[in-house]
């Protein structure tokens, strides 16, 4: 069973968790329900917090401030929300199989030129966003990974190293 699948799985047994327990109309479960998946999916899915009732960016959820309907609504987009994670879950593996994929991973070359013709070249990489785009990468395998974050990690040694790089 591939990751991909697993994880879509995972998300169609949340949904159900979901719908179930919207069925029920019992609120402290709905809330128990409610703050499992904000906590499972807040750092997964971006916009989790739009069109979400007693949502702020720099506090998530403030559950004093939400009655049953918005954590009955809440509940509600969540599931889209995680029908869509799931499309978008298929969409990067596509990408990535077909060698489409370059999210998250960005090299910057700002270019300056005077009338002396001297040229400045500024190459930026950011490593964090290599690291986390190897992460997620479900095309390989552990030890790929692992190899992948070894390289990853002595060219970011290099990288940062003041001594001279060609002599």
């Amino acid at each position: 069973m591939s990751k991909v699948n697993q994880m879509k799985r995972d998300i169609d047994e949340d949904i159900n968790s979901i719908k179930d327990v919207l069925n029920n109309k019992n609120i402290e479960e709905m809330l128990k329900v409610h703050k499992y998946m904000d906590s499972k999916y807040q750092s997964k899915i971006n916009t989790w917090g739009l069109s979400q009732y007693g949502w702020s960016d720099d506090l998530g959820f403030t559950y004093e401030l939400i009655g049953e309907s918005g954590i009955s609504e809440n509940l509600e987009n969540m599931i889209g929300k995680l029908e869509g994670y799931k499309q978008d879950l298929d969409l990067r593996a596509y990408e990535i199989f077909n060698g489409k994929s370059s999210s998250g991973v960005k090299i910057y070359n700002n270019n300056k030129n005077s009338n002396s013709n001297t040229n400045t070249i500024t190459n930026t990489v950011n490593f964090n966003a290599v690291l986390q785009n190897i992460k997620d990468n479900e095309s390989l395998t552990e030890e790929q990974t692992k190899e992948a974050l070894q390289k990853l990690e002595e060219l970011k040694t290099i990288y940062k190293s003041k001594d001279g790089k060609k002599n």
